[in-house]
C-alpha cells in the first residue's frame, strides 16, 4: 500500500476492500462501479423508459447533465451490450420524444449558450471518457427521482412509441 492509499484509509474515505478493488479495476482498465469478473446483466429498459417518462427533460442543468444524461452514460459500463439502446433512450428522453411532450430546452439555447440538442453528445462522451475514480452517479438516481414525483412501475405497462436515436427535430 502506498502513502496515498494510506492517507485515504486514515481519513476514512475508503475501506481496504474498496482500495483493493479500485487497484484491480485500474489494472484491468475497468471503470469504477463496474464489475470486472461478473457478466453484465440485462438492464430492464422498459422500466427505465417508464421512469424517464415522468421526469421532465426541461429540468435544472445539474439534473439534466449529472443525474439524467450522466447516469445513463455511466450505466453503459455495466450494460455494454445495451449501450446503443441506452443512448437512444437518453436522446428520446432529452428531446421529449419519450413522453411525447417536446422539450423546450432541446432546441432553445440555455445557460451554456447552446441548446441541449447540440450538447447531448459532448455531455454523454464526457461521462464515458471521464478519468474520475470516485463513486459515479448511476441509474438509481433516475428511479429515485421518478418515485419522488409519484412514479410506480407495473410490468404490464404498455410500451409507447419506439425510441429513436435521432430525437425530435
Amino acid at each position: 500500500m502506498n502513502d496515498f492509499q494510506s492517507e485515504k484509509l486514515w481519513a476514512g474515505m475508503q475501506s481496504l476492500p474498496q482500495v483493493a478493488n479500485e487497484e484491480i479495476r485500474q489494472r484491468d482498465g475497468v471503470r469504477s462501479g463496474s464489475q470486472p469478473d461478473a457478466p453484465a446483466s440485462e438492464l430492464d429498459v422498459k422500466r427505465l423508459r417508464s421512469a424517464l417518462k415522468v421526469l421532465s427533460p426541461d429540468c435544472s442543468e445539474r439534473d439534466w447533465t449529472v443525474y439524467r444524461v450522466g447516469a445513463l452514460a455511466n450505466s453503459t459500463a455495466n450494460h455494454p451490450r445495451q449501450a446503443d439502446e441506452i443512448k437512444a433512450i437518453g436522446v428520446a428522453w432529452a428531446s421529449g420524444q419519450l413522453a411525447e411532450v417536446p422539450s423546450k430546452s432541446w432546441h432553445k439555447p440555455g445557460e451554456h449558450g447552446k441548446a441541449r440538442r447540440t450538447r447531448f453528445e459532448d455531455t454523454w462522451n464526457r461521462f464515458l471518457t471521464s478519468q474520475y475514480t470516485g463513486r459515479r452517479v448511476e441509474l438509481g438516481s433516475i428511479f429515485w427521482a421518478a418515485k419522488e414525483v409519484g412514479w410506480t412501475y407495473h410490468e404490464s405497462e404498455p410500451e409507447s412509441s419506439e425510441t429513436s436515436a435521432e430525437g425530435d427535430d
